[in-house]
């Protein structure tokens, strides 16, 4: 009984023993562990006391850059606005070019048209100037003609040029009924292309040519003076009509033409 007690005491004791060891191996593994975790803690808490401060610095950076963003955004929001009125002036300058390009358009045509006209208008004038001074140069040619032709009919018109034979007192001496010719000298322009001549009795019949005849003959030629025209040469001729008949008194009047034009007079008076 006494054995068996010992021997219980013996295990009791040998498991105190043992849970006593057991306790303490656990109480140093508790340490350990809390020691572990205290400085897990520790390297927590400064871990979270980095990340806090880590956390401001991101926070205070983010309030920056929000910041920077609202003031970049109001910024872009005035850039936008500029823009916007940039973007209406210049459509409103393209459509005063618009307007500017389609008026110098119209203008060019308008131009274009009145520079057709001008050359039109021009090629016009050049021509009517054309036709004018032809027309000028031929009326000039015309007027040398005319005055030359005025020139040689003042020098070969003879006019009633009155010849008559007359004694000192004053009186005819030349009866009409003792002429057998009338002689006349006088200058004319150039030649008488195709001359003719008539007499007229004093009460302007004319004289048949039963009556008698006329017959004229070149005596020499000199230049005729015309200013600065080129003028022919003057003509001297003898002029002569010789009567069949006897006429009676009176002024007789003796026509020169020159190819059916009239030449001039010439007035013989006899008593």
């Amino acid at each position: 009984m006494k054995s068996a007690l010992n021997i219980i005491l013996s295990l009791s004791l040998a498991g105190a023993v043992s849970l006593i060891f057991i306790a303490k191996d656990t109480k140093d593994n508790l340490d350990r562990h809390l020691k572990a975790s205290l400085s897990n803690e520790d390297s927590l808490t400064k871990k979270s006391q980095s990340l806090e401060k880590e956390s401001k610095k991101f926070k205070s950076e983010a309030d920056s850059l929000a910041s920077k963003n609202s003031e970049q955004q109001k910024t872009i929001g005035q850039a936008n606005s500029k823009l916007f009125a940039m973007g209406r002036e210049i459509t409103n300058a393209r459509k005063s070019v618009d307007e500017v390009n389609k008026k110098c358009v119209d203008l060019q045509k308008d131009w274009e048209k009145q520079l057709a006209g001008f050359k039109s208008t021009s090629t016009q004038l050049q021509q009517d100037n054309k036709g004018l001074t032809d027309k000028l140069t031929e009326l000039s040619e015309t007027n040398n003609e005319l005055t030359k032709e005025l020139v040689i009919a003042h020098a070969n018109s003879k006019d009633n040029i009155l010849i008559q034979s007359m004694k000192k007192n004053g009186s005819l001496n030349v009866k009409g009924k003792k002429v057998r010719k009338i002689v006349t000298s006088l200058d004319v322009c150039g030649d008488l292309k195709n001359p003719a001549f008539r007499i007229f009795n004093p009460n302007g019949i004319p004289l048949s040519d039963q009556m008698g005849s006329f017959d004229y003959q070149t005596i020499n030629d000199k230049p005729m003076l015309g200013g600065g025209l080129s003028m022919p040469k003057s003509t001297k001729i003898n002029l002569t009509y010789s009567l069949k008949k006897k006429i009676g008194p009176g002024i007789y009047r003796i026509e020169m033409l020159n190819d059916n034009k009239h030449a001039g007079n010439i007035l013989v008076n006899l008593r």
